[in-house]
């Protein structure tokens, strides 16, 4: 299942299978999801799923049982295991919020929620474009 949404002004693909839709519909309370993409040396995109609001951030309503956030960070430090402690960072780049998710995909699996997320390569600040290939 797919839905076109208008997500802080540019259009955002939100993509759910049948079960991860059924779930969210079924939920007691609404779903906070964030993006977030941290720059150190490298960048990295996390989805961090909520079930009370966190109070640091602004999110936009979708229906009752979804709200969306995306952030973008610079990190002070991150962690040695990446997979289950949280990004450290200091401060947003104001560089970095001005590119935009474009698609989302949610699923839930064995009582967990996964998500990834990505940009077209056009909305990519030029810093974190990756290098085109040379001409053969």
């Amino acid at each position: 299942m797919q839905w076109k949404l208008e997500f802080q002004g540019k259009p955002l693909e939100l993509i759910l299978d049948q079960a991860t839709f059924s779930q969210l519909s079924q939920q007691s309370s609404p779903l906070f999801v964030r993006m977030e993409l941290a720059i150190e040396s490298f960048p990295i995109k996390k989805v961090r799923f909520h079930h009370d609001k966190p109070l640091d951030t602004p999110f936009q309503a979708f229906g009752n049982q979804l709200y969306l956030a995306y952030q973008g960070l610079i990190a002070r430090h991150l962690s040695k295991n990446q997979k289950e402690e949280p990004l450290i960072w200091e401060s947003t780049s104001s560089r970095l919020e001005l590119c935009k998710p474009r698609w989302l995909q949610l699923q839930y699996r064995t009582d967990t929620w996964k998500g990834t997320y990505g940009f077209r390569l056009q909305d990519m600040p030029k810093h974190t474009a990756p290098p085109a290939l040379p001409a053969r």
